[in-house]
C-alpha cells in the first residue's frame, strides 16, 4: 500500500507540486484513494459468489434444515468472508496515521477517512451478498454486484446533478447522501459538508442491503423447474440462455471443435459487449457532431462523454475477458469434466484451441468494433490537440512580466496565459517559437495504445485460463488475473516510464538542444509524448509476452496433472522408515 501510494504520488503529482509542507496530505490522499478502490472491489470478488456456490453445490438447503434462519446464514457468511478484507483495512490504518506526522492532516480527517473506508467496505460486501442471494451463477452475481455498486456510488450524485441542471440551481446533496463515494470525499472536506448525515444515511442503506438479503435468501435457494411463465421471463431466458440457437449451428460448432461449442454457449456476455459497443458508437457520434467554434477546438461535453465511456468500456472488456477465460477450465476441473475430456481423443492443444475459438466467436466482432472506434477517436483527439498546440505556437510572444505576485521578478515569457498568473515559459522575450511537427506524429499514440490493448487481452486470456485451472473459484481467478496482469504491472511500468523520462531522456534532450531554447521546447512538445507512449508500450508488450509464454508453458505442461489432482485423494506424507538398531 505504501509503495502504491508513492508510485501514484510520483506519476500524477510530483513531490514538488505538493511541497514539503503538504507532502503528508498528498501521500494521505493517494493511500486513501487506493484503500477506497480496494474496499469497493471487495464485494465483487469476496462475497458475490459465497451464497451462489452453495446453491450450485446443493449445500445451502442443509443449513435451512437446521434451526438456522436467513439472518443467521447471511451474518455468518458476512463474518467469514469479510475477515481478510477487515484485517487488510486494519493494517492500512496505522500507515495512514503516519501521514499525520508529516503535516497537513488533522486527527479529525484521519478518523473520518477511516470511517468512510470501513463504510465502503461493508456496503460493498453487503451488495455482494445480495447479488449472491439472487443469482446462481458466479459471473452473473459478479456483474450484478458491479451494477449495484455503480448505482449506489454514482447514482445519487448523478441524480442531484441532473436536478440542479434542470432547475438551473446549485445541486443540493440529497441523493448523494446515500453514496459511499460522497461520504469518502466528504471526509476530507471542511465546512458545510454534511459528513455525519451522509454517514447515518449510508448505515441505513447498509441495513437495507443486509435485510433484503435475509429476506431473499430463504426464497431463492431452491432450484425451481421451468414453467411457461410470462412472455417477459421467457424473453429474458431466451436472451441469456446457454443453448445453441439451432441444431445446424450446434452441429457445425461440434464438428469444428466441441470445446468451442461449450465455451460459446453463453449469449448474455456477448450481447452485453454488443450493447457496450453501441454505447461507444453513440459517444463517438456525439464527439463527431459536437459543434465547436473552430476546427482546432475541442467541445468539452463531447470530450468528457467520449473519454468516460471509452475508459469505462475498456475496463468492462478487461473484466469480461478475464472472467470468461478463467471460467471453463476451472468449472471443468471442479466437476471432473476436464479429466473425462482428456480421456477422449482430445488433447491439451485441441482443448485450448477450442477455448480460444469460443472466445473469439463471443467477443471478436463487438471487440473489433470497439477497437476501430477507439483508434479513430484517438486520432481525431490527437489532431484537435495538435491544432491547439499549433495555435499556441503561432501566437506572438508577449512582453516580459513577473511570474507570480510577490515572487522574484524574471524576464521569461508566460506561454498561453495572461500576465501574472504564474505560468512561466522558459523562452526569453521576443523569441519566435517554431511551428510544431505535423499532427500525424501524435497519431502514433492511439496506434500503440490499440496494439497494447490487444496484447493485454491476449495475456489476460492465457493467464486467466491457467489461474482458472488452479484457483478455487471463477471470481477469485478473475481477481488474480486482473491484479497480476494489469494492476500491479501498470503501477510499475508507469513509475519506470516517468522515472526514465525525468532522469534520462529529459536531460539528454536539453543537453543536445543546447539548453532551454525554442528548439528544445519544440522537441519536447513533439517527441516527449511519443517517447513516453513508446516506452510505456514497449514495457507493456514485453510484460504481455512474458505472461503469455509463462501461462502457455504451464497449461501445456501441467493440465493433465491439475485435472487428475482435482478428484484424486490427498495422500498424507509418510514418515521415513526407522533405521534398524544394530546390536553390538
Amino acid at each position: 500500500m505504501i509503495g502504491g501510494g508513492c508510485i501514484i504520488l510520483t506519476i500524477f503529482g510530483p513531490i514538488s507540486f505538493f511541497g514539503s509542507s503538504n507532502l503528508g496530505r498528498g501521500l494521505f490522499a493517494a493511500l486513501t484513494w487506493l484503500g477506497f478502490a480496494a474496499a469497493l472491489l471487495s464485494g465483487p470478488f469476496l462475497t458475490s459468489d459465497c451464497l451462489s456456490i452453495e446453491k450450485r453445490e446443493g449445500t445451502l438447503g442443509f443449513l435451512f434444515l437446521s434451526n438456522l434462519r436467513g439472518h443467521d446464514v447471511v451474518l455468518g457468511k458476512l463474518m467469514a468472508t469479510s475477515l481478510r478484507a477487515g484485517y487488510a483495512l486494519l493494517a492500512i490504518l496505522p500507515v495512514l496515521a503516519l501521514t499525520i506526522t508529516m503535516g497537513g492532516i488533522t486527527g479529525a480527517e484521519y478518523w473520518k477517512a477511516a470511517l468512510a473506508l470501513g463504510n465502503a467496505l461493508l456496503i460493498s460486501l453487503a451488495a455482494g451478498l445480495l447479488s449472491s442471494a439472487i443469482s446462481r451463477e458466479a459471473q452473473k452475481a459478479l456483474g450484478l454486484t458491479f451494477v449495484l455498486l455503480v448505482t449506489l456510488t454514482a447514482g445519487g450524485p448523478a441524480l442531484d446533478s441532473l436536478v440542479g441542471a434542470v432547475t438551473r440551481s446549485q445541486a443540493v446533496p440529497l441523493g448523494s447522501l446515500s453514496s459511499p463515494g460522497y461520504l469518502f470525499v466528504a471526509s476530507s472536506s471542511s465546512g458545510g459538508v454534511p459528513f455525519w448525515t451522509a454517514f447515518v444515511v449510508n448505515q441505513v442503506v447498509l441495513a437495507m442491503l443486509l435485510g433484503m438479503t435475509c429476506v431473499v435468501l430463504p426464497r431463492t435457494w431452491q432450484e425451481h423447474g421451468r414453467t411457461a411463465g410470462s412472455s417477459r421471463r421467457n424473453w429474458f431466458r431466451h436472451w441469456s440462455s446457454s443453448a445453441s440457437p439451432s441444431r445446424s449451428t450446434r452441429r457445425r460448432l461440434l464438428e469444428a471443435n466441441p470445446i468451442m461449442w461449450v465455451v460459446s454457449r453463453e449469449r448474455w456476455q456477448a450481447r452485453l459487449l454488443w450493447l457496450a459497443a453501441m454505447m461507444l458508437a453513440a459517444a463517438f457520434g456525439e464527439f463527431l457532431s459536437s459543434r465547436v467554434p473552430t476546427p482546432s477546438a475541442i467541445n468539452p461535453t463531447g470530450w468528457v462523454v467520449w473519454t468516460t465511456i471509452s475508459a469505462g468500456i475498456g475496463l468492462l472488456i478487461y473484466l469480461g475477458v478475464a472472467s470468461q477465460a478463467s471460467r471453463f477450465l476451472g468449472d471443468a476441473r471442479r466437476s471432473g469434466l476436464l479429466e473425462l475430456l482428456l480421456a477422449t481423443p482430445l488433447n491439451e492443444s485441441q482443448i485450448i484451441r477450442g477455448q480460444w475459438m469460443g472466445l473469439l466467436r463471443m467477443f471478436g466482432p463487438p471487440l473489433a468494433l470497439c477497437l476501430i472506434l477507439q483508434s479513430v477517436g484517438g486520432v481525431l483527439v490527437a489532431h484537435r490537440t495538435q491544432s491547439q498546440i499549433s495555435a499556441a505556437f503561432a501566437a506572438k510572444p508577449i512582453a516580459a512580466t513577473n511570474s507570480v505576485a510577490g515572487a522574484v521578478s524574471t524576464n521569461l515569457v508566460p506561454l498561453g496565459s495572461s500576465p501574472g498568473v504564474g505560468s512561466v515559459s522558459i523562452v526569453g522575450p521576443g523569441t519566435q517559437l517554431p511551428p510544431p511537427s505535423p499532427w500525424w506524429t501524435l497519431a502514433v499514440a492511439p496506434a500503440l495504445g490499440t496494439l497494447t490493448f490487444v496484447a493485454d487481452l491476449v495475456a489476460l486470456s492465457w493467464v486467466g485460463m491457467w489461474l482458472g485451472l488452479t484457483s478455487r473459484g471463477v471470481n477469485l481467478a478473475t481477481l488474480k488475473t486482473l491484479l497480476f496482469v494489469e494492476v500491479i504491472p501498470w503501477l510499475v511500468i508507469s513509475f519506470l516510464t516517468v522515472l526514465s523520462m525525468s532522469l534520462v531522456l529529459f536531460p539528454l534532450m536539453l543537453r543536445k538542444s543546447g539548453g532551454p531554447t525554442a528548439g528544445a521546447i519544440q522537441a519536447m512538445t513533439t517527441w516527449m509524448p511519443i517517447v513516453m507512449v513508446a516506452v510505456n508500450s514497449f514495457l507493456s508488450l514485453a510484460k504481455d509476452v512474458a505472461f503469455v509464454l509463462w501461462a502457455r508453458d504451464k497449461l501445456f505442461g501441467e493440465m493433465r496433472d491439475r485435472a487428475v489432482v482435482a478428484l484424486a485423494p490427498v495422500v498424507p506424507p509418510v514418515p521415513p522408515p526407522i533405521a534398524p538398531v544394530s546390536r553390538g
